[in-house]
């Protein structure tokens, strides 16, 4: 099950979407604020809620199972989950923003430089990730299990970062240093280190990997 909270065309939280101090109270934001649908007596009308929001995740589940059936329903529920978009990686456990692109990318590996999606396999990755209390001088190298890892939310400058797994459990920190192999499209390949890097996302392990 995930609990949908209907999403404004401001980015935030619809007014009328009800919530609970309870952070579970909602999982994942959505549309849900003048969409276009069928409505009594036939023909089509804008309509808000959160029935007109949950569609959406419904519509990312079913499209994470066409591309992977092989993946339990809990690891299709924590994709949707893992792959949400937030403001600040500080915001990491509070409801997202539902990120179809991201969701839905169980067969290839996601890099967000700025405004750009990058499509590739990422291997080899490497980072020196330094807890809450820790110096990146202390920071030891990391090669990331890709099995168990999903994403790598990197924050601004002065900022924390998110490393959040298969399962949902996250390490937040700094992110001192990372380096990356990737193939990407149209076969490019080739080293990544850049400070312009906000985001990588893993397909799934179990999911069969699109060719690059």
């Amino acid at each position: 099950m995930i609990i949908v909270d209907a999403l404004a065309p401001d980015g935030q939280r619809a007014y009328f979407s009800n919530y609970s101090s309870d952070p579970q109270s909602a999982q994942i934001l959505a549309p849900g604020v003048q969409i276009k649908s069928t409505i009594r007596g036939g023909g089509y009308g804008f309509l808000s809620g959160t029935s007109q929001a949950t569609p959406f995740v419904t519509l990312a589940a079913s499209l994470i199972v066409a591309k992977c059936d092989q993946l339990p329903a809990n690891s299709v529920r924590q994709r949707i989950l893992n792959t949400a978009e937030y403001v600040q990686p500080s915001d990491v456990g509070t409801p997202g923003r539902l990120n179809l692109l991201k969701a839905i990318s169980v067969d290839q590996d996601l890099i967000q430089v700025k405004d750009t999606i990058i499509r590739g396999n990422v291997r080899n990755q490497a980072i020196k990730f330094a807890g809450p209390n820790e110096k990146c001088e202390q920071a030891e190298t990391r090669i990331l299990d890709e099995k168990k890892v999903q994403r790598v939310i990197v924050g601004a400058e002065g900022k924390r970062s998110v490393l959040i797994l298969q399962d949902g459990t996250r390490e937040e920190g700094t992110l001192c240093t990372q380096t990356f192999e990737y193939t990407g499209e149209a076969g490019k390949s080739g080293a990544k280190q850049s400070s312009e890097i906000q985001d990588i996302i893993w397909h799934d392990r179990r999911c069969r990997m699109r060719q690059f």
